[in-house]
């Protein structure tokens, strides 16, 4: 509840003042086709954030000057979709803390969600969010990191796996988790698409 609050605050905030949306571009209009393009592509293995920026260019609609965080609430509006969809999983990991030292399956996943998500960390490096700005104003670099994901997800299944096989398959291993938080950095850029990226490195 905190955090659709604070996403309802952030969202009412961004369009506050008509002409701070005339600036950037993002009326309401462009705000409901800009959404729907973002839910309709979150889930599957073809980077929202790629067609948000070239839905974005279309619009004519500068990232810099609040592209971008549209970009940024959208997702979280995922977000918290996801949650609800895998609210029994991410209770069962929530539980996780408060049994610290029983082994099961979902404390090793959380511990293995951990790990992977370490490499993000270089996302503050600076200049890499300059980059990912620069990637989301070129329809060319997001067109190429589309082709990019397009490469990866043929390698991927191309190559086979016996990931999916067994019922119940184990939490990944500390270096499969590295290599799945890698493959999330990589998906920073828009055009690359982070299931996709993550399906990949998984399989």
């Amino acid at each position: 509840a905190a955090l659709a609050v604070a996403m309802l605050a952030v969202a009412g905030s961004a369009w506050a003042s008509e002409s701070a949306a005339a600036a950037s571009g993002i009326t309401v209009p462009v705000a409901v086709a800009l959404g729907a393009l973002q839910g309709a592509t979150e889930f599957l293995p073809v980077s929202s954030s790629g067609h948000l920026a070239l839905g974005q260019a279309f619009f004519g609609v500068d990232p810099e000057a609040g592209g971008h965080r549209f970009a940024i609430v959208a997702h979280a509006g995922t977000l918290l979709a996801v949650l609800w969809m895998y609210r029994r999983d991410v209770l069962e990991l929530a539980m996780v803390p408060f049994r610290p030292l029983t082994p099961s399956p979902a404390r090793q996943t959380l511990l293995m969600m951990v790990l992977a998500t370490l490499p993000l960390g270089l996302v503050l490096v600076p200049g890499v969010e300059d980059a990912i700005l620069a990637v989301e104003s070129s329809t060319r670099l997001v067109g190429g990191c589309m082709l990019l994901t397009a490469v990866i997800l043929f390698v991927a299944f191309r190559r086979g796996s016996e990931a999916g096989q067994e019922l119940q398959p184990p939490p990944p291993s500390p270096r499969q988790a590295i290599l799945v938080g890698l493959a999330q950095l990589v998906a920073v850029l828009p055009g690359i698409s982070r299931s996709g990226a993550t399906i990949a490195a998984g399989l």
